[in-house]
């Protein structure tokens, strides 16, 4: 018998995940046109404190929720097209119930002047 939590993960990804367009591209190169996940780019605050005060900044958190079996070979090298922007997985989680939080950062288009001085790159 399948675990109920697996089949429950897979229920909503398959209905909510096809609600925004993604293409998956593989570290071998495969394109995943119609890629199921279910994306989301909250706002979130973050408190920042020094010296005698402290700020609060907001910024965008990117995340795609895909079941584990679709990305079995997850890597730093697969891209996501979402909405016509690229995003690269910067960290990714798996829930051991068949989901994987993946936290998407965006791919430049080219390295600062000054990070391709040191050799460092965006990845």
């Amino acid at each position: 018998m399948r675990d109920p939590f697996k089949r429950a993960s897979r229920r909503v990804i398959r209905r909510l995940g096809g609600f925004t367009p993604i293409d998956a591209q593989s570290d071998t190169g495969a394109r995943i046109p119609n890629f199921k996940g279910i994306y989301e780019n909250p706002e979130e605050e973050s408190l920042v404190r020094g010296n005698g005060g402290g700020l609060t900044l907001k910024r965008r958190g990117h995340t795609l929720r895909v079941l584990t079996e679709d990305v079995p070979t997850l890597s730093k090298q697969w891209t996501f097209t979402i909405l016509g922007t690229v995003y690269y997985p910067a960290d990714w989680d798996a829930d051991g119930d068949g989901c994987t939080l993946i936290y998407l950062s965006v791919k430049p288009t080219q390295p600062a002047e000054d990070d391709s001085k040191n050799g460092a790159t965006w990845r």
